[in-house]
């Protein structure tokens, strides 16, 4: 270990690394999916300094400006004169920059003009599923080439950096094209794969950088973990709730328990494990004690995806998380969240801090696009009153947002705006969930209706004033950035909102609801689902290819509603199914505004669809389509495309309940 502590801590933090069982305490940033202003990262070091963090992971893809590799236009990447900055204010923190690119999969920057198609993997149409092209060919010289100038010139962009992070994480479409797929004859997924940590591993080391990768795909052959370069350091990422202090599930492959960083360690392998604030304090705790106990030298804090949102709400978790890894033993489930969000807005007073802290425990789901996607959203009213809440304490805060948008993203009065955005946002999205169904029930009833319209149109002045917000904010904020989409949530919850004052006070004859109830063993599977009707004789699809996955911490039993419109009475369905892993339903039913359908014998069954019988009564006993076993899917991915479904005569089942909204 004393390698990799030598490599990565900052000379700036020896004074605190004393009492932190962690010398390495990186915090991630992804810039690659929505740009910031370097004024934002600048501020952006100076708040990670001050929580206690040494390390700045800054994920770029292919969002940087290089002499001969350069993936987007020059508006939509950094400059030397970026970087050099960005660097200049790391060192004078104390704070080592992690460049983070891909160097294989997630590289759709690179593919997305079609300039270098002839690169990807994905160039003569092969993958493990249909996609935009988003890898690197592994055996392509030209592909392989391209890769090597790449690194290299990224290395030479941050020359102060001493390791280059390089991802390989969910490289799913890597082993598909003709040259791959004859080299995974005798070599297999693990082989390419092994080979070309190796190839990156030595460009890297050329460059004098060390390498960084994910450690996901070794589930998926873990005897290639013996090949592994000793000199790399393998980012170990569970964003599980719950994580033992023995080992986690892992991601895929049938969620097999490991104690990987106890074998990582044995093998002497050097791994930083990363935790998600994306979840909740959960995760980061139960992670930090597994590490801990583990011997691990680092931790690392991650935070993806920021294209439609601001930092507000992470913040302070960022906050109470680096002061944590500086003493986990000083804190508790108590108060290290309070003890971020009073490191962030220290004018709190108690009774204001008392009613934001439970918000902070939230992921926000921020409206979505669609009638259907609002439907499918699990309902959470309970927390309507958690936002009121949070969002009346900023209001009577110092904090409280006024007229002018304040000009520096990270400062304490930026971040309260853009939390109460957030904040007004999730609580829009709660009650499209309680109104969607009384709009769009093919049983409403005129009086529910209009009493939802009223509640609707109080919404939609909501979203209005937000998105108007956000328009702003992301002008002052995010000025020249890309994506430019700030303001995309409140406009997707007006879509819906549109979507729902354009239905009728009662159904039309043809408006229909499909509930189907599923259950899913593995979140990271692929799962299609398609269902047909026979009305007349004749089949009709009424759902194609629909990607119906639980949500990350609900793996076992959920359900999925959708609306669809049919003219006259089915008589049969068929559910059919294909996808990586195996995915069950327990029971489907059809409604319109006067009869409600379900199973009554079954038919038919085809491909591989196990107990089917049990779809005949509406309980939790499941029928399993799709192959059992998402290890041999993975691969021998044939077995994804097979086609699995069941058949069924339709009966006619009771309708004279009600919902109480209806």
């Amino acid at each position: 270990m004393k390698a990799m502590t030598t490599a990565l801590i900052c000379v700036a933090a020896a004074a605190i690394q004393a009492q932190s069982p962690f010398p390495v305490r990186m915090v991630h940033l992804d810039v690659a999916r929505q740009m910031e202003t370097v004024d934002f990262i600048c501020d952006y070091i100076d708040f990670a300094a001050d929580s206690g963090f040494n390390s700045l992971k800054l994920y770029f893809e292919g969002r940087l400006r290089l002499p001969t590799t350069q993936a987007l236009p020059d508006e939509e990447c950094y400059s030397a004169d970026d970087i050099a900055r960005i660097c200049a204010k790391a060192k004078s923190r104390g704070v080592e920059i992690v460049p983070a690119i891909e160097a294989l999969g997630h590289n759709e920057h690179f593919f997305r003009d079609g300039k270098r198609l002839e690169l990807s993997e994905e160039r003569d149409g092969a993958g493990r599923w249909k996609s935009a092209p988003s890898t690197f060919c592994a055996t392509l010289p030209a592909a392989k080439e391209f890769l090597a100038r790449y690194m290299t010139e990224v290395a030479a962009l941050f020359p102060d950096s001493r390791m280059v992070a390089v991802g390989l994480d969910e490289t799913w479409h890597m082993g598909f094209c003709s040259l791959c797929a004859e080299r995974r004859k005798t070599e297999g997924f693990g082989g390419i794969f092994a080979k070309h940590v190796q190839f990156v591993r030595d460009t890297l080391a050329k460059a004098g950088k060390r390498m960084y990768l994910s450690d996901d795909f070794y589930e998926f052959f873990p005897e290639q973990l013996e090949n592994c370069p000793k000199d790399a350091i393998l980012s170990h990422w569970i964003y599980d709730k719950y994580v033992s202090r023995w080992g986690h599930r892992g991601h895929f492959a049938q969620r097999i328990r490991r104690d990987l960083l106890r074998d990582y360690k044995a093998l002497g392998l050097e791994a930083l494990p990363a935790a998600s604030l994306w979840y909740d304090y959960d995760n980061v705790r139960n992670l930090t004690e597994y590490a801990e106990a583990a011997g691990c030298a680092g931790m690392v804090m991650t935070q993806w995806e920021m294209t439609d949102r601001g930092h507000g709400h992470f913040a302070p978790v960022v906050a109470g998380v680096g002061a944590y890894w500086n003493d986990p033993d000083s804190y508790v489930a108590a108060d290290f969240d309070r003890a971020g969000l009073l490191r962030v807005f220290p004018k709190l007073t108690a009774a204001e801090a008392d009613a934001i802290v439970p918000a902070l425990h939230l992921r926000y789901f921020i409206p979505q696009s669609s009638v259907t996607a609002t439907l499918n959203l699990s309902p959470r009213t309970d927390l309507v009153p958690v936002y009121d809440a949070a969002i009346a304490a900023f209001g009577r805060s110092v904090y409280a947002p006024g007229g002018e948008v304040a000009a520096r993203a990270m400062s304490p009065e930026a971040l309260a705006d853009d939390f109460v955005c957030q904040l007004r946002m999730a609580r829009a999205r709660e009650k499209l969930r309680l109104i969607g169904p009384a709009l769009s029930s093919p049983r409403r009833t005129p009086p529910r209706v209009r009493q939802a319209r009223r509640d609707l149109a109080e919404v939609k002045s909501e979203l209005e004033a937000v998105a108007a917000r956000r328009r702003v904010q992301q002008d002052v904020w995010r000025k020249g950035c890309f994506p430019r989409r700030f303001d995309k949530p409140a406009e997707d919850g007006l879509k819906v909102v549109a979507e729902l004052f354009a239905l009728g006070e009662t159904a039309a004859d043809d408006e229909w609801w499909c509930e189907a109830a599923l259950s899913m063993p593995e979140y990271h599977m692929h799962p299609y689902w398609s269902i047909f009707l026979k009305v007349n004789g004749k089949w009709e699809q009424i759902a194609s290819e629909g990607y119906w996955k639980a949500g990350m911490r609900d793996w076992a039993n959920f359900e999925r509603i959708f609306p669809f419109r049919l003219k006259g009475v089915p008589t049969e369905a068929r559910v059919a199914y294909h996808g990586r892993g195996p995915s069950m339903m327990t029971y489907v039913s059809f409604e319109s505004r006067d009869r409600r359908l379900g199973p009554k014998a079954l038919t038919k069954t085809e491909g591989l669809v196990r107990n089917p019988e049990n779809m005949l009564v509406d309980n939790w006993k499941s029928t399993s389509f799709g192959w059992p076993d998402t290890m041999e899917t993975f691969h021998n991915p044939a077995l994804q495309d097979v086609v699995s479904a069941a058949e069924f005569e339709l009966m006619e089942l009771s309708v004279a309940w009600r919902f109480p909204n209806f």
